[in-house]
C-alpha cells in the first residue's frame, strides 16, 4: 500500500493532500440498521454500492475486484485493482460497528495520513486513499508483502529470520510511539480493570471460575497487581492497541503496521507485551521456565525487541515489567477462553491457551 496517490476527504472526494479530521467532526450515530443491511448485502450488491464511490473519490473509473470479499468479525474487505494498471491496487475496508465505532474509518484515515507523512525507509503504514464516512469505510493501498506472523511460523527453524522480524517489529513500534510522543503519566488501574471486567462478563467469569480455578487465580492476581501499580509513573504513548505479529507486514527491510485502532495514551509496555506474548505460542519447543519467570517470554526475543525499541531495562530489574506483562497475558488468557463458534476455531486456540497457561504459572512463581 505504498505509492504516491493522494488521500481523500471525509466525503470520499479526491483531494491529493492528507486531511486533518478531528474525531469530533462527526457525532457518533447509532448504525444498527445500516450494519444489518451491510451484513445482508451480497458481494455483488456491495460492489454495486461502493465501486461508483471509489471511482469518484480516486478519479479512476476502471476498478474491479481481484479477490473474493474477506469477511471478518467487524468488517468486510474488498480488494480492487485498476484494469489499466495505472493505479496501485487498493483494499477497501467497511466496518460493521455500532455507535461506538461509527467514526472508526474516519479516525483511522486521519491517523494513517499523519503516520504515512512521517514514514521512514524502515517504518510506514498503508497509504490512505479515500474515506467514506457515511459507509464507515476507508480505502488504502494494498500491501503485497508477507505478514510477520507468517514469517515467524514458517521460519521457526531459522533463528536469523526470527531475530530480524523481531528487530523490525521493535523498530516499527518505536517509530509509531515516537510519532505521537511520549509522556510520563501515572498508571490507571481502572482502565485495565474495566477491560478485564468486560471480557470477564462475556465469559461469565464468576461462574467459569468454578470450572477453571487457575484462570480465576490469574484474574485475582492481575487485579491485585493493577491496584498495586495504580498511580505509578511510567512512560505512556498513544497505543497501537493490537500490536501483534499478525498486524505487521514485512516488506523486505521495511515494516508496515496496520489495524492501529486504539486512540488513548497507555503505558508503552502495553503494545510491547501484546507482541511478545504471541512469539512463543507456535514454537515447537517451549521456552525455558527460568526465562519465563524473569521476563514472561524467551529471553532472546525480549532482548532483541528491547534493543530495537530502546526500552528501559530497569523495569525488568525492579519487577515492574513482569507485573505489567502478566496483566496483558491474563487479559489474553481470558480472551482465548471465550467461546468461539465452530470446532475448528476452538481447536486452533488450544495450543495458544496451553502456552499462555504455562507462561502464567512460571510468572506467578517469578513474582512470589
Amino acid at each position: 500500500m505504498s505509492g504516491n496517490e493522494g488521500t481523500g476527504t471525509a466525503t470520499g472526494h479526491f483531494s491529493g493532500v492528507p486531511v486533518e479530521c478531528p474525531q469530533e467532526t462527526f457525532p457518533a450515530v447509532a448504525s444498527k440498521d445500516r450494519d444489518a443491511e451491510l451484513r445482508r448485502m451480497s458481494e455483488r450488491e456491495l460492489l454495486a454500492t461502493m465501486l461508483p464511490k471509489v471511482c469518484e473519490a480516486t478519479g479512476c473509473d476502471d476498478w474491479f475486484p481481484v479477490k473474493r470479499t474477506m469477511e471478518r468479525r467487524d468488517c468486510r474487505i474488498l480488494f480492487l485493482a485498476s484494469k489499466s494498471g495505472l493505479r496501485k491496487s487498493i483494499a477497501l475496508k467497511m466496518f460493521r460497528g455500532g455507535a461506538v465505532s461509527r467514526n472508526l474509518a474516519m479516525n483511522l484515515h486521519r491517523r494513517s495520513a499523519k503516520l504515512h507523512a512521517e514514514s521512514t525507509a524502515e517504518c510506514t503504514v498503508p497509504e490512505p486513499v479515500a474515506c467514506f464516512h457515511e459507509e464507515n469505510a476507508w480505502a488504502m493501498h494494498y500491501v503485497n508483502a508477507p505478514i510477520a506472523g507468517s514469517l515467524l511460523m514458517r521460519g521457526c527453524f531459522s533463528p536469523s529470520t526470527r531475530r530480524k522480524v523481531i528487530r523490525q517489529a521493535g523498530t516499527w513500534l518505536r517509530w509509531f510511539h515516537g510519532s505521537f510522543g511520549e509522556t510520563r503519566m501515572g498508571f490507571e488501574a481502572a482502565h485495565y480493570l474495566e477491560s478485564l471486567e468486560k471480557s470477564g462478563e462475556k465469559l461469565g467469569l464468576a461462574h467459569h471460575r468454578g470450572h477453571d480455578r487457575f484462570l480465576g487465580e490469574c484474574v485475582s492476581e492481575a487485579k491485585r497487581i493493577a491496584a498495586d501499580l495504580n498511580g505509578r509513573m511510567m512512560r505512556h504513548s498513544t497505543a497501537h492497541g493490537d500490536f501483534t505479529p499478525f498486524n505487521l507486514f514485512v516488506d523486505r527491510e521495511s515494516a508496515v503496521g496496520f489495524d492501529f485502532r486504539a486512540n488513548q495514551r497507555l503505558p508503552i509496555h502495553h503494545d510491547m507485551s501484546r507482541f511478545l506474548i504471541y512469539l512463543d505460542v507456535y514454537r515447537l519447543t517451549p521456552a525455558p521456565e527460568g526465562e519465563l519467570s524473569r521476563c514472561g517470554c524467551r529471553m532472546s526475543d525480549f532482548e532483541g525487541f528491547m534493543e530495537a525499541y530502546g526500552g528501559d531495562r530497569s523495569a525488568v530489574e525492579d519487577g515492574t515489567w513482569l507485573r505489567l506483562h502478566f496483566l496483558e497475558l491474563t487479559r489474553r488468557l481470558v480472551s482465548v477462553s471465550l467461546p468461539k463458534p465452530g470446532i475448528g476455531n476452538r481447536l486452533a486456540r488450544l495450543p495458544e491457551s496451553a502456552a499462555l497457561r504455562r507462561c502464567a504459572r512460571a510468572m506467578l512463581k517469578g513474582m512470589d
